[in-house]
């Protein structure tokens, strides 16, 4: 910061002092506009990719909800308006409805039907254990409701992360709307 800028600006105009001295105790305390209160997430540790993920979509949900675009936005004017619009929608109907309420496989699962931790594994002198695949074959042979499950779970969460990625990605194409 050049001194003849900070006289002129800060010392012959006071005010403007007073001024960034307040909302810069404002932003810093009751609007922090720099910090993603991520209100899908129980508190505990998330890998980044989730972080990203929910930190986007309540982005899309605070513009949706806080911001009420569809009240103060003239979204008709022309078509491609129409269509960004119905593509907020779409995202966020998404997010509401669809991805929070997921429910997976393995959530339900009986617990009588899971094998205990590591019961299945080959015990070493060393009093440490192993699981190779002699391990594996005898644990789906005792345990096949249990990984026929697990398979399909592997399988749902692989079609919830393409899911995930392409909704992402239409989040992201129209970033440059959601402005009010």
């Amino acid at each position: 910061m050049e001194w003849r800028w900070f006289f002129k600006q800060r010392i012959m105009k006071p005010h403007l002092l007073w001024r960034d001295i307040w909302w810069g105790f404002l932003h810093r305390t009751f609007k922090r506009f720099n910090k993603v209160e991520l209100r899908s997430l129980k508190p505990g540790y998330y890998d980044v990719d989730h972080r990203l993920l929910h930190a986007s979509f309540q982005l899309l949900v605070d513009f949706v909800e806080k911001e009420k675009p569809f009240e103060h936005i003239d979204w008709d004017h022309d078509e491609e308006s129409k269509s960004v619009a119905s593509e907020i929608r779409s995202l966020y109907n998404w997010w509401k409805e669809s991805y929070l309420c997921r429910h997976g496989i393995m959530e339900d699962f009986p617990d009588h039907l899971r094998p205990k931790a590591f019961e299945d594994w080959k015990k070493n002198p060393d009093g440490g254990g192993s699981y190779g695949p002699e391990e594996r074959e005898a644990s789906e042979k005792k345990w096949p409701e249990y990984h026929l499950a697990l398979k399909e779970s592997w399988e749902q969460e692989k079609r919830w992360d393409k899911e995930e990625e392409e909704n992402l990605i239409r989040l992201m194409k129209i970033r440059g709307y959601l402005w009010t």
